[in-house]
């Protein structure tokens, strides 16, 4: 597979985490110094932390194993990841409301 076919499989996770940590960044400033239970408004950022693994997991199967998917296995892996980061928008979402 050419670098530019990986690459926009690869885009198809990145775009997803970065309106996440765009989201993020958005809410910040609005939220109170202390949420719930007296946390630390900084706990909002844990969600985009943990996203980090997506797009760099996927990052290492399309680069480095990208020789043992098949062409529908990209596509496939990647809307499971835009699933999960779309989860944890929500879970900035319910921080952000609690």
């Amino acid at each position: 597979m050419k670098l530019s076919s990986k690459i926009a499989y690869f885009m198809a996770v990145l775009v997803p985490y970065l309106a996440l940590i765009g989201y993020t960044i958005a809410v910040y400033p609005d939220m109170p110094d202390k949420l719930a239970n007296d946390l630390p408004k900084a706990m909002i950022f844990i969600p985009a932390v943990i996203a980090f693994m997506l797009p760099a997991t996927y990052a290492a199967m399309v680069f480095l194993a990208g020789k043992y998917l098949r062409r529908g296995h990209y596509l496939t892996i990647a809307a499971f990841m835009d699933l999960g980061i779309l989860g944890l928008m929500g879970a900035v979402y319910l921080i952000k409301n609690s």
